[in-house]
C-alpha cells in the first residue's frame, strides 16, 4: 500500500508540474476580455461594501466569495494576468486531483489517470485560466464528489462530512448556479440510500448548509436581476430545453475524438472478452461511482429546469461541473476491460501525448511572439492572445492619433476591451451607443461606469447624435452591415476610411447638420 501511495504521489506530482506549466503559459498570453475586465474593475473598488453595492445594482451577478478570492490572489500583484486567474487555476487542478482519488483506489491507477486528464480535453480547460467563478465551482464539484464517496468508505467520516459541507457552501457563495451542485450530490445520496434502505441524515444535513448560507445573497441578486433585466424587458440568455443539447456540445465537443476512440476501444474489448469471469457484473455498475457520474452528467438538465422556473438566464458554462460526470464515465469504463488492460494504457498514453504536444506547440508559438488561437466559447468571439500586445489587430483604429472625432464602437465587447488597453489619447474618444432598454451590454457599462467610477462614454442614440453630428464608426464587417441596414441609419452619409482583417472604420455624417 505504501508503494502504491508513492507511485500515486509521483503521478500527481508530474501531472501538477505539466498542468501548471501549461495553464500559466496560457494565462500569461490571454489578455483580459469582457467578463474578466468587469471582474478586475469591480475588485479594484477599495471598499468591499461598495463592491457589493455595485453588484447589487447590476454591475455583475455573483455572490461575494468570488470577489474576495480574486482580491486575495490578484490584488497583491496589481491584478495581473496570472494572479487574478489563480482561483480558477487551482479550482480545475483540485477537480482533476479529486477525480484521480475518486477512481484510482477502486479501479486502478491507469483508470484514475484517465479520469484526471479528461477535463483538460473539454471546455473546462478554457475556464482554468478565466478570471470568473466557473473554474472555482468545478473544483468544488470535484471535491464534493470525492467527499461524498469517502463519507461512505472512509473511517474519517466526520472529516469528509465537513469537506462536503465546505465544498458545497464555497460553490454556492461563488456563483449563483453553484448551489445546484447540491442536486447531483443529493440524487446520488438518495439512490444510494434506496439501495441500502436507510437514509443518512448527516449527509443531507451537510448539504442543506450551502443553500441556507447562500440564500441571503442569492435572493438579493435575484431581486436585482428581476429589477434590472426582467422588468426592463431585456432578453438575457433565456433558458430553453434546447439549451441542454447545446450544453453537451459545448462541454464535450473539444473532446469528441477522444471520447469516440475511447468508447470504441472499450466496446471492442467488451465484445471480444472471452473470459466471462473478467467481466464486471451489471449490479457492480450501480455502485456509488456510477450513480455519482450519472447525477453530475444530468446537472444541466436540472439547471435549465431551475432557470425556467425562476426566469433566470442560462449560459452553458453555468453547468460546467457536469464534466465530473463525463470524466467518471470514461474512467470507470476503462476499468471494465478485463485482460485487455493494454487498451486503458493506450488511452492514457494518447491523452498524455496529446496534452504534451499541445503544450509544446504553444511554447513554440510564444517563443515566436504568437499566442494560441482562442475563441470565447459563449460568444464565439476570437480573443487576443499575442504575448505583451493587447492591441494587436487594432492598428486601423490606432493609425491616426491626430484625429479628434469620437469613435462609436459597434460591439460592447470591443468597447469594454479597448477601454482597458487603449492609450490615453484615444480612450476619451471611444463611445458605446446602446440600442435601448433591451441592450444588456449598455446596462452593464452604465452600472460599471457609475459604481466603479470609470470614464465610460455610454449614451443613447438620440443623445449621441444630437451632440455629435459627425463621428467615426468601428466594428466587424457583420455588425457594420447591421448598422447600415438599420432604418434609423438610412439617411446617414458614410465614407469608408479603411479595413483591416474583419474590422471596418468609416466616417459618418448626419445629413441635416
Amino acid at each position: 500500500m505504501r508503494q502504491a501511495r508513492s507511485f500515486w504521489l509521483l503521478i500527481l506530482g508530474v501531472f501538477s508540474l505539466f498542468y501548471f506549466s501549461d495553464i500559466v503559459l496560457r494565462a500569461s498570453g490571454k489578455h483580459f476580455w469582457f467578463d474578466e475586465i468587469y471582474t478586475v474593475n469591480l475588485c479594484r473598488i477599495p471598499s468591499f461594501h461598495d463592491l457589493q453595492q455595485a453588484v447589487l445594482h447590476g454591475a455583475d451577478y455573483n455572490p461575494p466569495l468570488f470577489y474576495l478570492l480574486t482580491r486575495w490572489t490578484g490584488g497583491p500583484f496589481g491584478y495581473d494576468l496570472i494572479g487574478t486567474r489563480l482561483p480558477a487555476m487551482l479550482g480545475v487542478w483540485i477537480a482533476c486531483l479529486s477525480l484521480f482519488f475518486l477512481v484510482a483506489p477502486r479501479f486502478g491507477s491507469v483508470s484514475g489517470f484517465i479520469t484526471m486528464m479528461f477535463p483538460l480535453f473539454t471546455a473546462a480547460k478554457y475556464y482554468a485560466y478565466e478570471a470568473r467563478p466557473h473554474g472555482i465551482v468545478v473544483g468544488c464539484a470535484g471535491l464534493a464528489a470525492l467527499a461524498w464517496q469517502r463519507i461512505h468508505t472512509s473511517h474519517r467520516r466526520w472529516m469528509w462530512l465537513a469537506v462536503l459541507c465546505l465544498a458545497l457552501t464555497t460553490a454556492a457563495l461563488t456563483h449563483v448556479y453553484g448551489v445546484t451542485l447540491c442536486i447531483p450530490i443529493g440524487l446520488a445520496e438518495l439512490a444510494f440510500s434506496l439501495r441500502r434502505r436507510r437514509l443518512d441524515w448527516a449527509v443531507f444535513g451537510a448539504m442543506i448548509v450551502a443553500p441556507v448560507a447562500a440564500a441571503p445573497f442569492l435572493l438579493a441578486l435575484m431581486r436585482t436581476y428581476k429589477t434590472v433585466v426582467v422588468n426592463s424587458g431585456t432578453n438575457f440568455f433565456p433558458p430553453h430545453f434546447s439549451s441542454i443539447a447545446r450544453f453537451y456540445e459545448f462541454l464535450l465537443g473539444p473532446a469528441a475524438s477522444i471520447i469516440a476512440l475511447s468508447l470504441l476501444l472499450i466496446l471492442m474489448a467488451r465484445i471480444y472478452e472471452r473470459d466471462p469471469s473478467n467481466a464486471r457484473q451489471p449490479e457492480d455498475f450501480l455502485d456509488g461511482s456510477v450513480i455519482l457520474a450519472l447525477s453530475f452528467l444530468a446537472l444541466p438538465v436540472m439547471a435549465v429546469g431551475l432557470a425556467i422556473v425562476t426566469k433566470g438566464p442560462f449560459i452553458e458554462r453555468y453547468s460546467l461541473s457536469a464534466v465530473i460526470g463525463a470524466a467518471l464515465i470514461i474512467g470507470v469504463g476503462t476499468s471494465s476491460l478485463g485482460r485487455r488492460r493494454w487498451i486503458a494504457f493506450s488511452i492514457a498514453a494518447l491523452l498524455s501525448c496529446s496534452f504534451l504536444l499541445d503544450t509544446s506547440r504553444l511554447w513554440k508559438r510564444h517563443h515566436a511572439g504568437m499566442g494560441e488561437s482562442l475563441v470565447e466559447p459563449s460568444s464565439s468571439s476570437p480573443l487576443n492572445t499575442t504575448p505583451g500586445k493587447p492591441l494587436d489587430g487594432y492598428d486601423l483604429l490606432l493609425a491616426n492619433p491626430e484625429q479628434t472625432l469620437p469613435v462609436v464602437l459597434l460591439s460592447g465587447l470591443d468597447y469594454t476591451y479597448l477601454n482597458e488597453y487603449v492609450p490615453q489619447w484615444l480612450q476619451p474618444r471611444l463611445w458605446y451607443v446602446d440600442q435601448g432598454k433591451d441592450d444588456n451590454l449598455g446596462q452593464l457599462a452604465r452600472a460599471v461606469r457609475d459604481w466603479c467610477h470609470l470614464p465610460y462614454n455610454v449614451s443613447s442614440r438620440q443623445e449621441f447624435r444630437s451632440a455629435h453630428p459627425q463621428f467615426l464608426v468601428y466594428g466587424r464587417a457583420n455588425m457594420f452591415a447591421l448598422f447600415l441596414g438599420s432604418k434609423d441609419n438610412k439617411n446617414l452619409q458614410v465614407r469608408s476610411i479603411g479595413a483591416a482583417g474583419d474590422y471596418i472604420l468609416a466616417e459618418v455624417t448626419t445629413p441635416d447638420r
